[in-house]
């Protein structure tokens, strides 16, 4: 499914044109509440169809039904008010995130289950908190009879799921620790809010003392008992729990280069 990531100083009126629909209509499919309001570094979905526009966000009425997407030489142009693009993280907070990203291999998708796969319906933040720990409990999808398709580590499933790669039995910690009720979606911005608090909360990251030393090494230990693809200077530069791990400056050079954008 073709999507658009939300760039810097973009909204979601210039993202509409050329795709056959309105900035309305994008943030219906992508449950955006406020079109006016969408956040630096969100993926925008744009719905191949109608068919599949109507599937997710209801039928198109009269005033707004757009065509099926073409190419067109002349984009259509749709009025509407200028979107103001929001981002609740600080920007320590969201080059920490990217770091994290890089470095459990998942920079490409919220939708990522450990092993690599994509589930679009993750992705797009349509299950519920609840049906992501049950999905990364039972490693099916919350129809409860399809495979989700984790990859395995030493021979087992491993549920971890999303960007952050999160374990069920750690999100429905994190959920009861941040209040989040289960019937509410696993959004994107949900996943950032759910793994910056953990961080601060259960590893004593300080964002303050974050954005006075910049990405350390005794940062990155604490991390490193959350996250196996980061290396842990106790251990030799390796993983905490044996596993792959990513290199130490590389992690640091992700981390300056989004502080940079």
């Amino acid at each position: 499914m073709p999507k658009i990531t939300v760039q810097p100083g973009s909204n979601l009126f210039q993202i509409a044109r050329g795709t056959g629909y309105t900035p309305e209509q994008l943030a219906a499919y992508n449950m955006i509440e406020d079109p006016n309001q969408i956040r630096v570094g969100q993926d925008i979905f744009i719905p191949y169809s109608r068919q599949e526009f109507e599937s997710f966000a209801g039928p198109m009425t009269q005033t707004t039904q757009a065509a099926t997407p073409v190419q067109s030489a002349t984009p259509p142009v749709v009025q509407t008010r200028q979107a103001q693009v929001v981002d609740t993280l600080s920007r320590e907070e969201r080059a920490l995130l990217d770091a994290i990203s890089f470095a459990e291999g998942t920079t490409s998708s919220y939708g990522t289950l450990f092993g690599g796969k994509v589930l679009p319906e993750l992705e797009k933040g349509n299950y519920t908190v609840g049906q992501v720990i049950d999905m990364s409990k039972s490693k099916l999808l919350p129809d409860g009879m399809t495979k989700a398709g984790y990859g395995k580590y030493k021979g087992q499933e491993s549920g971890a799921t999303g960007k952050y790669q999160l374990m069920g039995f750690v999100l429905e910690e994190e959920a009861k620790k941040q209040g989040i009720d289960l019937n509410e979606k696993f959004t994107p911005d949900l996943q950032d809010k759910i793994m910056i608090e953990r961080i601060k909360r259960k590893r004593k990251i300080d964002i303050d003392d974050l954005a006075k030393t910049g990405l350390t090494q005794d940062v990155l230990d604490k991390l490193a008992k959350e996250f196996a693809s980061i290396p842990y200077s106790k251990k030799g530069f390796k993983s905490y729990y044996g596993q792959p791990s990513k290199q130490a400056i590389d992690i640091i050079k992700q981390y300056n280069k989004s502080l940079s954008r």
